[in-house]
């Protein structure tokens, strides 16, 4: 359907930021290219690409003669898979139209990965050490439990079965 109406689309003046996701970009650079052409004003661009499944076919727009003009586009990352095929391809294209090599980084998904995890790793220590320094903090000021509506006492600890305490003397 996409590929059906992006011929009679018009302009998008306003886009500036444009992610493309799970996509064969390098089987099928018309969406791409068609989408470059409609946005003037783009200035990052994330192109997220997928290996065509092995026996697969998909039909394809020809591209050739298609050019675009994206004057402020800064950033443009591709994310691939180490060894997909058919990246220099749609680098090509993306420098024969004026983009510089300078403003594209092609990030593989499996580095991605490791620097997701690590980050997940680092905030969760980060957290840790945070609920460390206030359980210490909370340690030399007692005084704090008493102002905190939620926090309990040993008393409200040591309830029976039932949720009433077991001291006779609370009354």
């Amino acid at each position: 359907m996409l590929e059906k109406e992006l011929p009679t689309c018009s302009a998008f003046e306003s886009l500036t930021t444009l992610e493309i996701g799970e996509w064969f970009l390098t089987e099928d650079l018309y969406v791409v290219l068609r989408f470059l052409q409609l946005s003037p004003r783009l200035e990052e661009l994330t192109l997220m690409h997928r290996p065509l499944d092995e026996g697969a076919e998909i039909d394809c727009m020809p591209i050739d003669g298609m050019t675009f003009r994206c004057p402020l586009l800064e950033s443009v990352v591709i994310q691939c898979s180490e060894g997909d095929g058919g990246i220099d391809k749609l680098l090509s294209v993306l420098v024969v139209n004026g983009i510089s090599l300078d403003n594209i980084n092609i990030a593989f998904y499996d580095e991605i990965e490791k620097r997701d995890r690590a980050e997940r790793i680092r905030a969760d220590e980060e957290r840790s050490k945070e609920l460390r320094i206030f359980e210490k903090r909370v340690k030399r000021n007692p005084e704090w439990r008493e102002y905190d509506p939620y926090a309990m006492s040993e008393s409200d600890s040591k309830q029976s079965d039932d949720g009433f305490s077991d001291a006779s003397d609370d009354y």
